[in-house]
């Protein structure tokens, strides 16, 4: 096979180390609550902070640029109505789109600021349904918004210069859980993932650029379920589509699967048991006693938790991440139950609970989107506890090595993923500040093969000739393997 990855294992032994190439910091106000994410496009960073002020009167999407030095570029901050919440937001053709949504009503705004200076202009327009649970895309200027009504789902296309919309087609049934949509720009087509409920199988229906439907796939089949996709594309835009799957219907899963959407028949499935990392970290005597009842033909599927992604991808191939994970707490609470638009608190308190996750084992894997497996390595590294169930792990590459790296406690862990030894080393998140901190809470992102960043909030302590407090600070950082 040609392969025009660059980025592949090899068995290297070199004992690089982590180390801060920028970093920025702010104090953030007490009396305002706030929101903080982090993005990345393409070399430059985008803080996305929506913020609201104690007693709910002031609302604002505020919206920082820094280069790739994390120097700043802009600051634009846009008003919003006290009526109105976040929704989602996304970056698409050197614009930066953020859409909130009037509480118990159709009326929703989308904000849209241009990447290049920070402008920004407001479009406010309506819902045809009153759907819930809405997330949106852009497809060549019309907005598309997606969500359930009736538990049904549902997605409206919204032309904003002709304040003109619609329904799209073959999505409003039941037994259909509306997934996530993505715009394939090579052939200028929407793909909607969606999961059918009754069948247990995931779908993916495809539209045309005028919303008319094109072609509906089944995804797995009886003995094996998919529980979700990423699309990357290959040479002329053919979408290959990956993810994991198992073989039940529940959140487990047994291993990932490579296919094209244009052959969806043709999906391979890789089982996380059939790949040597795993079975080499496996005691000696269980990894005999799995390979006899294999060779019995007795062998019984492996159910793992796993938060699965792609950081990085060719044209040919990927490189797939697969964050096995443990649940450590389940924390039970009661919350008031909010009346209403009025604020009004009545007696009646709705039971909530949160649970916690630990990653235990990082698993990384080089496929070709013709399905085959080249390489994987599996290592043993622990993280923080989190309670969203998204990618915890950032990897960087340095000398054609993989680095895998965690948050855990207050420092960052890491390891050469292609080392055959691999060694788990520290790096302290905060160790070039001039003042004490504590309570760091760190998340990281995969920047390009070659940075990554770190981001989150610290409680530091100031002390200056008349007074000493603390206050939470807000910290983004570039590091690199050197």
């Amino acid at each position: 096979m040609k392969r025009l990855l660059i980025l592949v294992f090899f068995s290297i032994q070199a004992t690089a180390q982590l180390h801060e190439v920028a970093q920025t910091t702010m104090v953030l106000p007490n009396e305002i609550l706030e929101t903080i994410e982090v993005l990345t496009v393409e070399d430059e960073v985008l803080l996305v902070d929506f913020q609201e002020s104690i007693l709910g009167r002031d609302k604002n999407v505020m919206l920082i640029k820094y280069n790739a030095q994390l120097e700043q570029v802009w600051t634009a901050f846009c008003p919003v109505n006290r009526l109105y919440q976040p929704v989602s937001y996304l970056t698409k053709d050197d614009v930066f789109y953020y859409l909130t949504r009037e509480l118990e009503s159709k009326k929703v705004q989308l904000i849209m600021f241009q990447m290049d200076s920070g402008h920004w202009s407001v479009h406010d327009f309506e819902l045809l349904t009153n759907m819930s649970d809405i997330s949106f895309e852009m497809f060549n200027g019309n907005v598309l918004i997606g969500g359930t009504y009736n538990y049904k789902p549902v997605i409206e296309m919204h032309t904003l210069s002709d304040k003109t919309a619609k329904v799209l087609p073959e999505i409003y049934y039941k037994n259909n859980t509306l997934g996530n949509m993505m715009v394939n720009p090579y052939r200028n087509q929407l793909y909607v993932f969606s999961q059918v409920q009754n069948k247990c199988q995931f779908q993916v229906t495809i539209f045309d650029a005028l919303g008319k439907l094109v072609s509906r796939h089944l995804l797995g089949d009886k003995k094996h379920k998919v529980q979700g996709a990423e699309v990357r594309f290959g040479l002329d835009g053919e979408p290959f589509i990956v993810g994991a799957y198992n073989s039940s219907c529940t959140d487990l899963s047994e291993g990932f699967y490579t296919g094209s959407l244009d052959e969806p028949n043709r999906i391979k499935y890789h089982a996380i048991s059939d790949l040597r990392s795993f079975n080499d970290l496996l005691p000696v005597k269980r990894r005999e006693k799995r390979l006899l009842k294999k060779e019995k033909g007795k062998s019984s599927p492996l159910r793992q938790r796993l938060i699965f992604s792609i950081p990085f991808s060719g044209s040919t191939g990927y490189i797939a991440s697969a964050e096995v994970y443990t649940q450590q707490t389940t924390t039970t609470y009661q919350v008031p139950m909010n009346q209403g638009t009025t604020g009004r608190l009545v007696s009646r308190r709705d039971v909530l609970s949160t649970k916690d996750y630990r990653v235990s084992n990082l698993l990384l894997v080089e496929n070709s989107f013709d399905g085959q497996v080249i390489q994987d390595r599996m290592v043993k590294m622990t993280s923080n506890n989190f309670n969203h169930i998204e990618p915890q792990v950032a990897y960087i590459v340095k000398d054609e090595a993989f680095y895998g790296i965690l948050p855990n406690k207050d420092d960052l862990v890491y390891v050469n993923m292609s080392s055959d030894t691999p060694d788990v080393q520290r790096f302290k998140i905060m160790s070039s500040e001039k003042f004490n901190v504590s309570s760091i809470d760190a998340k990281l992102i995969s920047w390009t093969p070659q940075y990554a960043l770190v981001y989150g909030t610290a409680d530091a302590f100031f002390n200056n000739n008349t007074a000493s407090f603390t206050r939470e600070l807000f910290f983004l950082k570039k590091i690199e393997i050197k």
